[in-house]
């Protein structure tokens, strides 16, 4: 029986069955499809979503979507505390999403007593992901609650997602995009670059072109990070062969130590769109800082 048990959202879009290979234990983000609920990754797959998602754009009446609820969460605190003594929770950006308040809640309503430590990770996406993959392997290598906690708010800083998407409309009729106006109209006919930073999503630059942007994309990585070894994860929303692509220029270019490919699922996915690619990463020597 390990000593820790990791749960986190399914706005990491970690495929089910790697989150099983992990450990993860995973409460879904709900996607509301003409009135009707339906729990990420539960109810509704990857493969079904994205034809609903495209032609809801085209007829103008988008799916919504909800965080992980307080139940979900319960949920996911019983199984988890099933498996281990103590828990830590790896959540998606309080500012992007209700999931972590629901963990709030459903800890201190349910499990007032127990070790749940609950983690704002200030991402969402391949970031997110980065993270709780980071605590899963921690925690399967037999590491405590103590040190997992700290190795993730100490990665957190350090943890930085860029993508790019084929359209903001997605983003804008979701709310969750952080931007003035005039920028949002500055960026009309231009391919823009995302940053998650500070819980935000964030344009933060245009191009004219996908590669143009995705170019831009690592040299800011390169910016970041220079020679010193990476950790990094791909994302991508129904582009699986640049994805595959992009990460073999990444391991071309970088020191990359681990590196992994998620596919965007259908709670973040109905914000970010179809054909949304981009990376996380962080420097892997603040993975291992004592």
């Amino acid at each position: 029986m390990p000593d820790v048990a990791i749960v986190s959202d399914s706005a990491m879009d970690i495929a089910p069955d790697v989150a099983e290979e992990l450990g993860l234990i995973v409460a879904p983000i709900h996607v509301i499809i003409d009135g009707e609920d339906h729990r990420d990754q539960i109810d509704i797959t990857v493969d079904e979503y994205y034809p609903i998602l495209e032609k809801a754009a085209e007829d103008g009446e988008l799916p919504t979507t909800s965080g992980a609820n307080v139940e979900d969460l319960r949920h996911a605190f019983e199984r988890a505390l099933d498996v281990a003594p103590i828990v830590v929770a790896v959540m998606i950006s309080e500012p992007i999403s209700g999931s972590i308040n629901s963990a709030r809640t459903a800890k201190q309503e349910f499990f007032p007593e127990a070790p749940i430590h609950i983690i704002d990770t200030q991402q969402v996406v391949a970031g997110e992901a980065l993270l709780a993959i980071a605590a899963a392997r921690a925690a399967q290598a037999g590491h405590g609650a103590d040190y997992i906690v700290a190795m993730v708010e100490r990665l957190i800083p350090y943890t930085k997602t860029l993508i790019t998407v084929e359209t903001l409309k997605y983003f804008e009729a979701g709310g969750r995009l952080t931007a003035t106006e005039q920028l949002l109209g500055s960026l009309q006919n231009f391919v823009p670059i995302l940053q998650i930073s500070g819980g935000c999503i964030i344009p933060i630059e245009k191009r004219r072109t996908r590669r143009q942007a995705v170019k831009r994309m690592l040299d800011i990585m390169e910016d970041d990070v220079s020679d010193g070894p990476i950790t990094v994860c791909v994302n991508h929303a129904r582009r699986a062969p640049d994805a595959r692509e992009l990460l073999a220029e990444i391991e071309s270019r970088f020191n990359v130590e681990e590196s992994s490919i998620v596919e965007i699922g259908p709670g973040t996915g109905t914000h970010t769109g179809p054909g949304t690619i981009g990376f996380g990463y962080y420097l892997t020597m603040y993975e291992r800082s004592s």
